[in-house]
């Protein structure tokens, strides 16, 4: 890997000498007024708001939490974190306000972290689950302040006295941000990132990339900044590039900025390509700039890969994990087959541990995390003997002749799957779930993988099958409305009943069903089960 900063600050500051006056970031609030921050602006007041942080008692060890979504003033709090050596913990704003069980998730979030200092934009929309997770912290908010106690406008942070300069040292090991994970297992993780790791992910991407080094980039992103594909990603090489960061929280600014530069989720790119196949004008607009279009989280379909070809999109891959900064293998052409995932970014190895058939893949480099905050038990048992990160991803080569043309996803060794949304879906807990619900029957298979909803293949009880064909379905279908998941989105929503009993090769060895087995021998019948029309066999509820 070729000398780059080893910080985000430096990142910044270089951003800030090269092009002081270009706007990084730029939206559009609910009034249709237009707001921006320049690289000097932002630069200058992330001393002010470190300080001011500083002052109201977060730390090194008492990092500032995040509720609000993307924007401008998010950015300007993290990075002012940042300038004082204070870690963020960026939330999803599902976690923030989902009040379920008095914001359970999100009070295990705020056990793991123990912030000293939460900021929201809308202080009365948050101000509720901040009192109720973090009742020690100070409360910051942009607009609608809250009247509570240690409650701080955030005004007041920008027109505090400015850090000087080497007050606090920040390196490539200082700990930048607290990225939450809740993975497979939905328990959740307090991911280690530090400002080493996201900046050698953002030059291994720049040395795949070259294109990125000859124009600063124009993106226009909806991507949550509580992930690490917006957050890490998308942030981070505009901040590189210098260039400018349209934040599109709503998705209405895509269709007006022409980019050079953008990413998505699989069904974010299912519903895109719909659009610009229906309007020229936009089509042309939105091709006018662009270098690359780029999909991560999840599978991306078959028909959307060759629906945004055929139209002349310049495509490509990333793969990764919370825990890998995210991005730690890349496809570098423009046409990466829709299950393909790239090779390594420079500074990555990757181990391939055989797994029936295919491979375990484990990763070691400077973007793969060090650990789990403050849960040393969870960081010994995701790395290897040898230091590679376990990632829990099952792949195998495209071609084992040609090793250039990369990897690509296979299964999981948990038994858990993305939807075309990137969200998780834990397969052994829904199905027992199901079970539980369903006396009629014998086994489920849950899948989904890649697409836009969970299926069931249903093997009914011996009983089962003597009842009419339709009050059968009609049991199977209220069965998964009883079904309770974290979720809407890991909720089953169709279902088919399959009646040929799972052979030996589909069982493991307790029983139980060997999901990438299974997927392989009914691959028509998940493609039945999935269609986007399905035929009337398929219970959808």
């Amino acid at each position: 890997m070729r000398e780059h900063p080893r910080t985000l600050l430096a990142l910044l500051d270089a951003a800030a000498r090269r092009a002081p006056s270009r706007p990084f970031l730029v939206e559009r609030d609910a009034h249709g007024v237009w707001h921006q921050v320049t690289f000097a602006t932002l630069a200058e007041r992330s001393r002010r708001i470190g300080a001011a942080l500083l002052a109201l008692g977060a730390s090194e060890r008492r990092p500032v939490m995040i509720l609000s979504g993307n924007g401008i003033d998010h950015a300007m709090v993290t990075f002012g974190a940042l300038r004082a050596g204070i870690p963020v913990v960026p939330v999803a704003a599902s976690v923030a306000r989902s009040v379920r069980h008095g914001f359970a998730r999100l009070r295990a979030v705020a056990e793991i972290v123990r912030p000293g200092v939460v900021f929201a934009r809308g202080g009365a929309l948050y101000a509720e689950a901040a009192r109720a997770v973090a009742p020690g912290a100070a409360y910051v908010t942009a607009d609608e302040p809250d009247a509570g106690p240690r409650t701080f406008d955030y005004a007041r942070l920008l027109a505090h006295e400015p850090l000087a300069p080497g007050t606090v040292a920040v390196g490539p090991e200082t700990v930048a941000k607290i990225m939450i994970a809740a993975g497979a297992s939905g328990e959740p993780k307090g991911v280690v990132v530090t400002h080493g790791m996201i900046c050698a992910m953002l030059q291994g991407i720049a040395q795949a990339w070259p294109f990125l080094d000859e124009h600063p980039p124009v993106v226009v992103d909806r991507l949550p900044w509580s992930d690490g594909t917006g957050g890490n990603v998308v942030v981070g090489l505009v901040l590189r590039g210098a260039g400018t960061l349209y934040v599109d929280d709503a998705n209405a600014l895509r269709a007006e900025i022409p980019p050079t530069l953008a990413f998505d989720v699989p069904l974010g790119w299912a519903e895109w390509v719909e659009r610009l196949r229906g309007d020229d004008a936009l089509r042309r607009r939105w091709l006018s700039q662009l270098d690359l279009a780029c999909w991560a989280g999840a599978t991306l379909a078959p028909a959307t890969r060759d629906a945004l070809r055929a139209i002349g999109v310049p495509l490509a891959a990333a793969w990764g994990a919370t825990e890998t900064s995210p991005a730690v293998t890349l496809t570098t052409g423009v046409d990466p087959k829709y299950d393909a995932l790239g090779v390594p970014l420079a500074g990555v190895e990757l181990k391939l541990v055989p797994a029936g058939g295919a491979y375990e893949a484990r990763v070691r480099g400077p973007q793969v995390t060090p650990g789990y905050y403050w849960r040393p038990d969870l960081t010994a048992a995701v790395f290897d003997e040898e230091g590679f990160y376990r990632t829990g991803d099952v792949v195998r080569p495209i071609d084992a002749r040609k090793p250039e043309r990369g990897i690509e996803h296979v299964a999981r060794t948990d038994d858990c799957f993305k939807l075309s949304s990137g969200a998780w879906v834990r397969a052994a807990d829904l199905s027992l779930a199901f079970l539980a619900e369903c006396s009629d029957a014998a086994d489920v298979l849950v899948t989904g993988d890649g697409r836009d909803e969970v299926g069931l293949l249903v093997w009914p009880t011996a009983a089962a099958l003597l009842l009419d064909r339709d009050v059968l379905r009609a049991q199977i279908a209220d069965a998964m409305r009883r079904v309770v998941a974290d979720s809407a989105a890991e909720r089953p929503r169709r279902a088919l009943l399959v009646v040929e009993p799972p052979s030996a090769e589909e069982r493991m060895p307790h029983g139980g069903l060997l999901r990438r087995a299974v997927l392989a021998r009914r691959a028509a019948a998940v493609a039945r089960l999935h269609a986007s029309l399905p035929d009337a066999e398929v219970i959808v509820v």
